[in-house]
């Protein structure tokens, strides 16, 4: 379905398929240091204009859907392997989290950095879950290549309760050098005029986008942002945090919201799924709370 999806909205912006076949440097500098994104994307691109007998348009839309494709069923994986009977949840969840982000009528755009950041942010709740914490050393500097909005997971270490402040404090900073590493080496092979601050923070017009967010909110369709994700986002919000693991991925979240109104448009859907797997987990386990308490109510009386 998703496949299928992704053909329809394809065609419908020339940056979808600029981005899955421009040369990286004829690209917005804020977009170049998604190196990784950019590469494998286009290695598709080209590999499917050499095994099909299509005309170019047509080349790069089958690339879009397969694309899209591969990395959902990248990021279910992920939770069959991590989750076992517990990741229906999240499959159903995620499908309903992308469907309505690529929603024809609701969004024309499809870029290559939309969906490895799913998977990486999948990635990490699953690493976090099972306090698999030191592999994030690894995580998140690859998951920076993608995108940089992975930077904020390092504040993930902050919270591994059973190592010395010290020790978090360490592994923070390791992980933080090597992101930004990341960050300025993809930019110099790009030939970035910004070595790490890449980012915009206004829109075409010359509009501040901080304050064209804010009004977004208040006017009678500001409620749109209310169903970013499938209304998931919303709903893990105003949840009450039920554990330390919980409270970090609203952290996580409130990073992202502060800087995708600063540096984003919050009704481009597209860019909010990395919360989408920070949303199930707060609102599965917490859905799982009565269950918890009946099992164990003779204990806990």
């Amino acid at each position: 379905m998703i496949y299928h999806q992704a053909l329809l909205i394809a065609p419908a912006y020339h940056h979808n398929l600029e981005t899955f076949s421009a040369s990286i440097f004829e690209l917005h500098p804020a977009w170049r240091p998604r190196l990784l994104s950019i590469l494998l994307a286009s290695r598709l691109t080209h590999w499917q204009s050499q095994i099909n007998a299509l005309d170019v348009q047509q080349q790069y839309v089958y690339s879009i859907g397969i694309w899209t494709a591969f990395w959902l069923a990248a990021t279910n994986l992920l939770y069959v392997a991590a989750l076992n009977r517990r990741s229906l949840f999240f499959l159903f969840g995620t499908y309903a989290g992308i469907a309505f982000g690529y929603m024809p009528g609701i969004s024309v755009r499809i870029y290559p950095w939309d969906m490895p950041p799913l998977f990486f942010f999948t990635l990490f709740v699953i690493l976090v879950h099972f306090d698999l914490y030191p592999w994030l050393m690894l995580v998140v500097p690859l998951a920076t290549g993608f995108k940089e909005t992975a930077i904020i997971l390092s504040v993930a270490f902050l919270f591994w309760d059973s190592v010395s402040l010290q020790k978090r404090l360490t592994y923070l900073g390791i992980t933080l050098l090597g992101s930004i590493a990341v960050k300025v080496g993809m930019a110099l092979i790009v030939d970035n005029p910004s070595l790490f601050y890449t980012m915009i923070h206004r829109g075409p017009s010359g509009e501040n986008l901080f304050l064209l967010n804010l009004k977004t909110l208040f006017q009678p369709e500001g409620t749109y942002p209310i169903w970013i994700n499938a209304a998931t986002l919303v709903g893990f919000l105003i949840i009450p945090s039920i554990s330390s693991k919980n409270t970090l991925f609203k952290l996580v979240a409130f990073l992202f919201i502060g800087a995708t109104f600063v540096y984003g448009i919050i009704t481009e859907y597209r860019i909010w799924f990395e919360m989408i797997p920070l949303s199930l987990y707060g609102l599965y386990y917490f859905s799982t709370l009565d269950a918890y308490f009946d099992e164990n109510r003779s204990v806990l009386t």
